[in-house]
């Protein structure tokens, strides 16, 4: 990697809406990194505590999610979207467009809004955008689910109301101007999966050019105590644990209430030993009905008890239909912790087929893998110490921080 000439040239900005939340983290992670390489790095965001104790603070930007959240989408299973919370953050935008070296973007919605900030004469001599999801190439949507549309101009959105289609292609027409304006934009991708799905695109086809995976703290997220950690959070030693995490454990595309529904007929069914039990972190629950076999530990912005919390499991499991990579899964398997993965999307590139756990191609076959597994201990703890090692390989913060030092420098 070439030398920088002076300070501001080595000076890295990272741009995200929070620190929170799975694009947050990842940017407050790099951003800890590079500064341990020895690069001045920092991360700028408009909030910085969960939803809703922002909104006194930032009520224009509160009415227009909870407007995106409720009367623009068609209805709870449509995607989550952005398309009125694009307030444009104009001070923050003017301090962005003038900070010298790379200005590394990552969440953008509700902080600054890309055709008012591309607009602006940027003094960075590199703008690279992570991708944490479609919203960079879409009118609004941050997973269009089975819609193609983006590939084109997003007209007729099935995801939103009829009465806002319009404004939904508006919005993609001028996203996509204000990206023409700067080709020199390097969009990121996490996995081979969003690039791929990103260059359906055809302008993101010369600008999703790398593929760089999210940064996991492997010193923090490691095996740990088992009989400890089970302590903490009240589970029996001998347990058979199962996990499920999520950042909003109500997010249909988790489908973490399908999985618990399986999860509590497979466990009704198997009184025998070792007793099962399912822990349950993140915002959004607990869930009602559930028998006591079910614990639910809330959420957390502490990564050391988020890692006892991995190490209190035997397997994490993830029924999600889509995913740019999956940050929780990368963090179980930096714990030794094997994965069970609904294949079809970027999770499948953090699960090594047999080797560090196992993709399943509908919901319900999860439960035949936890009956292999559960029966042979020795197994589960092979493909554990394969997990740790692949991400240690794959996903290390600073591994992963130098390639994007590199990318920086091409």
């Amino acid at each position: 990697m070439p030398p920088m000439e002076n300070s501001d040239a080595c000076l890295v900005t990272h741009v995200s809406y929070s620190p929170l939340g799975g694009a947050g983290v990842v940017a407050a992670r790099l951003a800890a990194a590079q500064r341990r390489l020895g690069r001045p790095a920092e991360l700028i965001s408009l909030v910085r505590t969960p939803f809703p104790r922002w909104a006194a603070r930032h009520p224009s930007t509160a009415a227009a999610a909870l407007f995106d959240y409720f009367a623009v989408r068609k209805g709870a299973r449509s995607a989550f979207f952005s398309l009125y919370r694009r307030r444009h953050a104009a001070r923050i935008a003017r301090a962005l467009a003038e900070r010298p070296g790379i200005l590394h973007l990552h969440w953008l919605p509700g902080m600054l809004w890309p055709p008012a900030f591309f607009s602006r004469p940027i003094r960075a001599r590199k703008i690279v955008w992570t991708a944490h999801d479609f919203w960079p190439a879409t009118g609004g949507c941050h997973f269009p689910y089975d819609c193609d549309r983006f590939a084109s101009d997003c007209e007729d959105c099935p995801q939103v109301r009829p009465m806002f289609r319009r404004a939904v292609a508006t919005a993609y027409r001028r996203k996509m101007e204000s990206l023409r304006e700067r080709p020199d934009i390097c969009v990121v991708a996490p996995s081979e999966w969003l690039r791929a799905e990103l260059h359906k695109n055809a302008f993101f086809r010369g600008l999703a050019r790398a593929v760089i995976p999210n940064p996991v703290d492997t010193e923090i997220f490691r095996p740990g105590d088992v009989v400890a950690a089970r302590a903490a959070v009240g589970l029996p030693p001998d347990a058979f644990v199962v996990g499920l995490g999520a950042a909003d454990l109500r997010d249909e595309r988790k489908q973490i209430e399908p999985t618990l529904r399986l999860l509590k007929d497979w466990f009704a069914q198997r009184p025998d030993a070792p007793p099962c039990r399912a822990l349950i972190f993140g915002a959004g629950g607990p869930f009602r009905g559930l028998p006591p076999e079910f614990v639910f530990v809330g959420t957390t912005t502490d990564r050391e008890r988020l890692s006892g919390w991995y190490n209190a499991m035997n397997v994490f499991v993830s029924l999600s239909r889509y995913e740019t990579l999956g940050n929780t899964l990368a963090e179980a398997a930096a714990c030794a912790i094997p994965t069970i993965v609904l294949a079809g999307s970027g999770a499948s590139e953090v699960v090594l087929r047999g080797r560090t756990g196992e993709l399943v191609d509908a919901p319900e076959a999860m439960l035949h893998v936890l009956d292999q597994w559960r029966q042979n201990p020795a197994l589960l703890s092979h493909l554990g110490r394969q997990a740790r090692e692949f991400a240690v390989s794959r996903f290390a913060a600073e591994a992963v921080a130098r390639r994007y030092l590199e990318l920086y420098c091409a």
